[in-house]
């Protein structure tokens, strides 16, 4: 869960919005999207990661982040061994997590 920004962070995203308008920001990101480097050979070519991270910050403002995807680990007493088994077959996560909690039991 997102914590509400402190009265600090806001007072610094209203100076910034202030100084720094939406259109300023946007003209940076086009020409993020449009940069090139010189490589050792002094030949320009497109600097693709540059292009890659605006094209990427770009559609984050524009369309929101992708939501990300993530297991949950339900721990259980109540699980069964055939359950538990089936279930450190099928997930990784569980299995580390297994393997986590063997690990600081034995300390």
């Amino acid at each position: 869960m997102k914590k509400p920004p402190s009265p600090a962070d806001s007072r610094i995203a209203e100076a910034l919005a202030k100084r720094l308008p939406a259109e300023r920001i946007a003209d940076v990101l086009l020409e993020a999207m449009s940069a090139t480097t010189t490589n050792r050979a002094g030949l320009t070519e497109p600097d693709t990661r540059c292009r890659l991270q605006a094209a990427t910050l770009s559609l984050a403002y524009l369309e929101g982040r992708p939501s990300e995807r993530s297991e949950v680990i339900a721990k259980s007493a109540k699980m069964t061994h055939a359950e538990m088994i089936a279930k450190m077959k099928s997930s990784p996560a569980f299995r580390a997590e297994i393997a986590d909690m063997l690990a600081k039991a034995s300390q």
